[in-house]
């Protein structure tokens, strides 16, 4: 047990094992007299916070509670079938557990036997292929029609749990509201939810058919 948590033990144990009195205003100033005191310390405790109900597992991080931006979210994981092509599992990988496992040096995610895994950061550039290229992707070649490809190359953007949401990568600014992720409902009404990010293209989840990008220092695109 390191001097800290031996602290903070007893501290609480001082105040028969309740937290809201060992960690008041005047429990602070004691705990932090003890601190200074305590050789192997010698110095104040800058803040303290109590937690309070419970807490899942998965907010742990190296076996300890951790604070954080609730949405930090570092990578989005795709897995596609390597036969078939069809794409599940996704999901998006919180920032603290991706530095767990870099410091564990355990993959970022689990590899899945007969799946393709496709990880994706914010400002990783995709491509959304036609249907033809979905089908030939050796034969996209980004060094001819660059033009007619560039209105399909998009940025991600950030994401949550199992969504993920990209922008135009050609887009410095909406000219309408919402139109980046303009569509009609069922009654021909124009209606859109976002400004400048999306989750689709003409109607297809671009996460189910993106593919991701990689670009030299000179500009040239290739696949990654």
């Amino acid at each position: 047990m390191s001097d800290f948590n031996f602290l903070f033990l007893s501290h609480i144990l001082e105040y028969n094992n309740n937290p809201k009195e060992a960690f008041s205003s005047e429990g602070i100033e004691y705990l932090n007299k003890k601190a200074k005191e305590n050789p192997k310390i010698g110095k104040e405790i800058k803040s303290v916070t109590r937690l309070d109900g419970e807490v899942d597992k998965e907010d742990m991080f190296n076996g300890g509670f951790y604070e954080t931006d609730k949405g930090a979210m570092a990578y989005f994981v795709i897995y596609e079938n390597e036969i078939t092509k069809e794409r599940s599992g996704f999901q998006s990988i919180p920032t603290h557990k991706a530095i767990e496992k870099i410091i564990k040096n355990e993959p970022i995610a689990e590899d899945k036997e007969g799946y393709k895994k496709i990880i994706l950061q914010p400002g990783d550039l995709v491509y959304v292929p036609t249907d033809y290229e979905r089908k030939n992707p050796k034969e996209i070649n980004f060094s001819s029609n660059l033009k007619d490809k560039c209105e399909r190359i998009f940025i991600v953007n950030d994401f949550s749990g199992t969504t993920i949401y990209f922008r135009p990568f050609r887009v410095s600014d909406f000219i309408i509201p919402k139109e980046i992720d303009l569509s009609k409902n069922k009654n021909g009404k124009l209606q859109g939810s976002f400004d400048l990010k999306t989750a689709s293209y003409n109607g297809i989840p671009i996460k189910e058919v993106c593919i991701k990008l990689k670009v030299d220092r000179l500009g040239n695109i290739q696949l990654a």
